[in-house]
């Protein structure tokens, strides 16, 4: 991943590097 920034719902989420249960937060996932 190490991805600067995501796109979603065409809104930009920055992300430095995030957990994975902190990814799973922004991606709505349970």
């Amino acid at each position: 991943m190490g991805s600067p920034a995501i796109l979603i719902d065409g809104k930009v989420v920055k992300v430095g590097n995030p957990s994975e249960d902190e990814l799973n937060k922004i991606l709505g996932i349970k």
